[in-house]
C-alpha cells in the first residue's frame, strides 16, 4: 500500500489490479488468417475479371471479298463480281485458297489467293450423284458445310441427302451416309488423325466419321435437350448442334443453339459460353454472355473461338481467357453487301449491317472470313 501527501493530508492509494487479456488461441489465429486470405483471393478474382472484361479487343476492318448479289455467275473471273445463292460454310487451306458451300446453287466454289473463282463440284442440279467421276460433273443436294485437310482432301456436308461427300484429286465419292446417325449434317471439321467430325442437326448428335466411312457417336444421345456439364459428351443430350470445330490440341467445340460446348480429349463436355436462354449480344464474361442461334464457329491457333451469332446479326470472338467481344456487325440487318461495301473499300466492321451470318473461317494470316447472305466479307485486324 502507498501513501500520498497532498497539502498536508495523507491519503491511502489503493493498488489497482489490471486484468491482462489471455493470449489468442492457435485456432483463432488460423481462422483469422484464413479469412484474410479468402478476402484477398476474392478481391483478386474480381479484379482479374474486371481487367479481362475491359481488356481492349483488336478492331477489325471489313472489306468485300466475294459476291454481293443473289444468283450464279462469275466463274473464271474476279470473285468480287461473282454471285452466290446463299453462301454457307467456308474453309481455307494452308495456301490461303478458300472453299465455299454455295448452298442453294448446289455447288462448291473455290477462290484462289489471287481472287479468282471457279466451281469445283456440282452442276447446279438439286440431286445426289456422280460418285467415282469428276466432281464438277457430279450433283450435290444442298451442301451446307465444308472442310479441307492438310493433304487437300475436301469434305462436304450434304444437308438434304444426309451424306458426307469427299473430293480427292478432283474425283468425288460418298464417305458416309445416309444414316440415322447422320441426319441433316450441318457442320463439319477435320478430326485429328484423319476423318471428320460432323454436327448432325437432325438427330441432335455430333459424330466422328473414320477415313473409311465408319460413323461413331461422339456427343449427344439423340434426345433434343440441354444436357449437363462435367459428364461424358456421348452420354449427354444436345439441343440443335449447328457446327463443330477442332483446336490444335484436339479439343472439340460445338455450336449448340445459344451456347458453345467444349469436349476435351478426356471426352468430358463443358459449357464455355452462353446458356439455355437466348438474348441480345451482350459482351463480357463468356458464361454470362447471351446468344441468339449460333450457326457457325471456328477456332484459331491461339484458342480464340469466332462465332456467327446469327440472329443477333453479329460476329463475336471468345478469347482463350473466356471473354466475349463483338467484332463485326451493329445488330441491324440488311441483305445487300454491295449496298454497303464496294470492291477495294474498307470500313470499320462494327459499323456494318449484317444479315444472319452463317459461315466463318480463319486464314493462315489471321484474317476472318464471314459468309453473309450472298456475299463473303473479309475482316482484317487493324
Amino acid at each position: 500500500m502507498a501513501r500520498q501527501i497532498t497539502n498536508g493530508a495523507t491519503a491511502t492509494l489503493r493498488r489497482t489490479r489490471y486484468l491482462r487479456s489471455s493470449p489468442p488461441s492457435l485456432a483463432r489465429i488460423w481462422v483469422i488468417a484464413f479469412l484474410i486470405v479468402m478476402v484477398f483471393l476474392i478481391d483478386s478474382a474480381r479484379c482479374q475479371t474486371r481487367l479481362a472484361s475491359s481488356a481492349p479487343v483488336a478492331a477489325y476492318g471489313a472489306s468485300l471479298f466475294a459476291g454481293g448479289e443473289k444468283g450464279f455467275s462469275g466463274d473464271g473471273a474476279e470473285a468480287q463480281g461473282a454471285r452466290f445463292n446463299d453462301a454457307a460454310g467456308l474453309a481455307v487451306d494452308r495456301a490461303g485458297t478458300m472453299y465455299v458451300a454455295d448452298e442453294h446453287n448446289h455447288r462448291i466454289r473455290m477462290i484462289t489467293s489471287a481472287g479468282q473463282i471457279t466451281t469445283i463440284a456440282g452442276t447446279g442440279a438439286e440431286a445426289t450423284g456422280g460418285d467415282g467421276g469428276p466432281a464438277h460433273l457430279a450433283q450435290l443436294n444442298t451442301p451446307s458445310a465444308i472442310a479441307v485437310d492438310a493433304a487437300g482432301t475436301i469434305y462436304v456436308a450434304e444437308l438434304a441427302s444426309n451424306r458426307v461427300r469427299k473430293i480427292t484429286g478432283g474425283v468425288i465419292t460418298t464417305l458416309a451416309g445416309p444414316s440415322d446417325l447422320l441426319q441433316a449434317p450441318k457442320g463439319i471439321a477435320i478430326a485429328p488423325g484423319g476423318g471428320v467430325f460432323v454436327a448432325a442437326l437432325g438427330c441432335n448428335r455430333v459424330v466422328r466419321i473414320s477415313p473409311r466411312g465408319a460413323i461413331q457417336p461422339f456427343a449427344g444421345t439423340g434426345q433434343s435437350a440441354f444436357g449437363g456439364d462435367g459428364v461424358l459428351a456421348v452420354n449427354t443430350p444436345l439441343n440443335g448442334p449447328y457446327d463443330v470445330a477442332v483446336d490444335s490440341l484436339g479439343n472439340v467445340y460445338i455450336a449448340e443453339f445459344n451456347r458453345i460446348r467444349k469436349v476435351g480429349r478426356d471426352g468430358l463436355i463443358t459449357t464455355i459460353a452462353g446458356g439455355e436462354e437466348q438474348g441480345s449480344a451482350s459482351d463480357g464474361p463468356a458464361k454470362a454472355a447471351r446468344f441468339r442461334n449460333i450457326y457457325a464457329l471456328t477456332v484459331d491457333r491461339a484458342g480464340n473461338v469466332f462465332v456467327c451469332d446469327t440472329n443477333n446479326h453479329v460476329v463475336r470472338r471468345i478469347s482463350a481467357a473466356g471473354v466475349v467481344a463483338t467484332i463485326a456487325g451493329n445488330g441491324a440487318s440488311r441483305y445487300s453487301c454491295s449496298g454497303q461495301l464496294h470492291p477495294g473499300e474498307s470500313k470499320p466492321a462494327m459499323a456494318l449491317d449484317l444479315i444472319a451470318p452463317s459461315g466463318v473461317a480463319i486464314s493462315p494470316a489471321g484474317e476472318v472470313y464471314v459468309s453473309n447472305g450472298d456475299c463473303i466479307l473479309r475482316l482484317t485486324p487493324r
